[in-house]
């Protein structure tokens, strides 16, 4: 009888942290669309970013926030409570925005570098946060390949007589042609 109660509450366990587990899905407000790459901020400097669908994924027993920021270039910020994330999987959806931006200055002459570093060195307590920054980095590579002007030709072969080479070139040819048609 122990060993049932011991994996009962075993059980129990595992589903209590399974359910802290939520997906989300970020989407335009207007036309539905996935919003890729919107960034997700719980603490100044801690977040994530949604993937190319508009999903992130969220573990709730391990933030430490009382809120979640969710912004994109050309959407205005939603700011949600955390008690906003109760079920397994959610849409938010983030409306399109204009971003004002600040007025800038424009010259005609090209300002000296000396003057430029003097500027940077006195507004550099304003302009940059020295303290320390903690962020985790990803890459995403996406490779395509064009077999348009894919071609081979054997020139010269020790093993092959000139009329050999000719029909190994035409049946590579045959081969290379037939694979284009069917990548395509």
């Amino acid at each position: 009888m122990q060993i049932f109660w011991s994996f009962l509450a075993f059980g129990c366990g595992i589903l209590s942290v399974l359910g802290q587990q939520i997906s989300v899905t970020v989407i335009d407000k207007k036309d539905k669309s996935p919003v890729p790459y919107a960034s997700v901020q719980f603490k100044k400097n801690k977040g994530l970013v949604t993937n190319q669908e508009g999903v992130f994924n969220l573990n709730l027993s391990t933030l430490k926030t009382d809120s979640i920021s969710i912004s994109s270039m050309g959407y205005a910020e939603l700011k949600l409570p955390i008690s906003f994330f109760n079920s397994n999987k959610l849409t938010i959806e983030l409306a399109q925005s204009a971003i004002a931006l600040d007025p800038i200055q424009l010259y005609a002459n090209l300002p000296h570098i000396d003057s430029i570093m003097a500027r940077v060195h006195r507004y550099k307590q304003k302009n940059y946060d020295w303290k320390e920054l903690e962020s985790k980095i990803f890459h995403r590579n996406k490779t395509t390949i064009s077999f348009e002007k894919l071609g081979a030709e054997i020139k010269k072969s020790s093993l092959l007589s000139k009329q050999e080479r000719k029909a190994a070139n035409k049946e590579l040819s045959d081969f290379l042609n037939e694979f284009k048609h069917n990548s395509m």
